[in-house]
C-alpha cells in the first residue's frame, strides 16, 4: 500500500450558499464552513500530509469540492469536466496546481463529463483508474494511452 504525502484543498467561496445541493439541509453558513475547512486542513496535516491550499474563487460557489475536478493516482492525473455548466472552469486552477506533481495530466473533453467523486477503481493495479462509473450511468475505461467515454442506455 502506498502512503499519501500530499493533499490539495480549496478555500470555500463566499458564494458557497449559492452552490448546487440536493441535500435538503438548507444553505451552508459561510463562517461555519470556513471554520470546518480550517479544521479539515489541520487534520490532513496531523496525518503528515503536505497540504496545497488554493484560494477561493467566488465565480464558482461549489469549488471547495475540489475532489470533483481531478482524479489523481501516483503516476496519472485526469482533469475532469464537470457535468453542471455552473461548475465548468473551476478545474483550471486545479489543473495548474497539479502540474507541480504531474508532467502531463490527461483531460476529459466535451462532450464527456466526469466528476472525481463519481469514480470507482477496479482491478489489481490501483495506480491508474481502469473503470469509472458515475451516477448518471456513464462509464469510462482508462488504459495507458486511451481515455474514452461511452453512454450506457
Amino acid at each position: 500500500m502506498k502512503v499519501l504525502k500530499n493533499a490539495m484543498v480549496r478555500k470555500p467561496s463566499r458564494n458557497l450558499a449559492q452552490g448546487l445541493s440536493t441535500a435538503g439541509l438548507g444553505p451552508p453558513i459561510y463562517e461555519k464552513a470556513l471554520a470546518q475547512h480550517v479544521a479539515y486542513i489541520a487534520a490532513l496535516q496531523c496525518c503528515g500530509l503536505v497540504v496545497t491550499i488554493l484560494e477561493e474563487d467566488d465565480r464558482f460557489p461549489d469549488s471547495v469540492f475540489i475532489e470533483d475536478t481531478a482524479i489523481v493516482c501516483e503516476n496519472t492525473a485526469v482533469i475532469t469536466r464537470p457535468g453542471a455548466p455552473s461548475r465548468r472552469g473551476e478545474e483550471k486552477a486545479v489543473a495548474e496546481a497539479l502540474r507541480r506533481f504531474y508532467n502531463r495530466p490527461e483531460n476529459i473533453v466535451a462532450p464527456g463529463t466526469l466528476e472525481g467523486g463519481d469514480e470507482e477503481r477496479r482491478g489489481q493495479d490501483q495506480d491508474e483508474p481502469r473503470f469509472l462509473r458515475d451516477s448518471h450511468g456513464c462509464s469510462c475505461y482508462s488504459g495507458p494511452k486511451i481515455l474514452s467515454m461511452k453512454r450506457y442506455l
